[in-house]
């Protein structure tokens, strides 16, 4: 549910693809200008995924030796092959988790090291939450887009024309995720000094937390910073949120301590961010000092039109927090609050954020 958000922004300037209960998929996908509309209509995706299921489970010829599919959607169904046949079975203990994304960690719980196809993002953050809180070591790595660095930019060809661009090929790379948290680690170290004792499992729910910033499925990026400034500013940022969150405890569960974490890291990261047009700013300040000032400067009226509220900049981080609860559930449901305590609420049916919603009603 709170993911519809996300599902109407993605389809609010798209064409309309209409398919209902009852209607008939056809001979074929449809024409490739309106595949991407018609995968989002959760009628026709959920009939294109279920069709798919059946017919994995319909065809599944395994060629020597003992194996095992398991096809995890509605529910989980294990086929393997006994004594030359393919036996069909549910898996009870396996309960159903709602989208995709979460549901590695639990296959890696049950058969150890795991190669993970994912071209979203976000399964990467899950990873590092994952390979952070597992004993057992098992080793996780991610199959998805390479990552071009900005020098990799590929020049003319050696007797290439200039004027003519080269044919763009889909390359994957497979990233190990815990020696990627490793270097994260080592970069969060390097900007905390290493004279701030933080535990380690701080340090990667704090990495979770700043790449969050940049926006995910259940959560708003932040207006006006992208996320290549807030890793850039990292030396300046991440003091201040191991002093907005629980960082120096070495039980406790992660938590950020609501007003610092807007008046301590979100003021301090719009203060950086347009420190031209912010004259004063002292240690007592708050985040509606600074977002006054730049509103009175000589910056465009879009660009303040789109700076934040101290309402909207609560809820990003409630939504966030959920967020990181949600991506600890190894197997079963995501924790659900229809009341705000996640920055959503849910009336009549219908999901909105808390911010808006009480904007909404002024």
């Amino acid at each position: 549910m709170y993911k519809s958000l996300e599902q109407t922004k993605r389809t609010a300037k798209k064409r309309v693809y209409t398919f209902v209960g009852g209607d008939s998929l056809g001979r074929g996908p449809p024409d490739p200008e309106v595949w991407q509309c018609a995968l989002q209509n959760r009628t026709y995706k959920t009939h294109v995924i279920s069709m798919v299921c059946n017919t994995l489970a319909r065809s599944y010829r395994p060629q020597g030796g003992c194996r095992e599919l398991l096809i995890d959607f509605v529910d989980t169904v294990r086929l393997c092959v006994k004594e030359g046949v393919v036996v069909r079975d549910r898996v009870p203990e396996l309960a159903p988790m709602g989208e995709s994304d979460v549901k590695f960690m639990r296959y890696a719980n049950l058969y150890g090291d795991i190669l993970v196809e994912s071209i979203d993002s976000d399964v990467l953050l899950i990873a590092f939450m994952y390979v952070q809180r597992c004993t057992q070591g098992q080793r996780v790595f991610v199959r998805r887009f390479a990552t071009a660095a900005a020098d990799d930019a590929p020049g003319p060809a050696s007797g290439e024309k200039r004027g003519r661009a080269p044919a763009k090929r889909r390359t994957y790379e497979i990233v190990d995720v815990r020696m990627l948290l490793q270097m994260l680690h080592v970069a969060v170290r390097q900007a905390i000094g290493d004279e701030v004792c933080v535990p380690v499992h701080h340090v990667t729910h704090m990495v979770v937390l700043v790449a969050l910033l940049g926006g995910s499925d259940f959560s708003r990026k932040l207006p006006l910073v992208g996320a290549r400034y807030i890793w850039e500013q990292l030396p300046n940022l991440l003091p201040v949120l191991v002093m907005a969150s629980n960082a120096s405890s070495h039980d406790a569960e992660f938590a950020v301590d609501a007003e610092l974490w807007l008046d301590l890291f979100m003021r301090d990261l719009y203060r950086l961010k347009f420190e031209r047009h912010v004259r004063v700013a002292t240690e007592d300040s708050t985040l509606e000092d600074v977002l006054e000032q730049i509103a009175a400067s000589k910056l465009a009226p879009r660009t303040k039109e789109q700076l934040p509220s101290r309402a909207q900049a609560a809820c990003t981080l409630q939504n966030m927090l959920w967020i990181l609860q949600y991506w600890g559930v190894e197997n079963g449901a995501a924790p659900v609050d229809h009341t705000g305590a996640h920055g959503f609420l849910v009336q009549n049916g219908r999901v909105s954020f808390c911010d808006t919603c009480a904007a909404s009603s002024v």
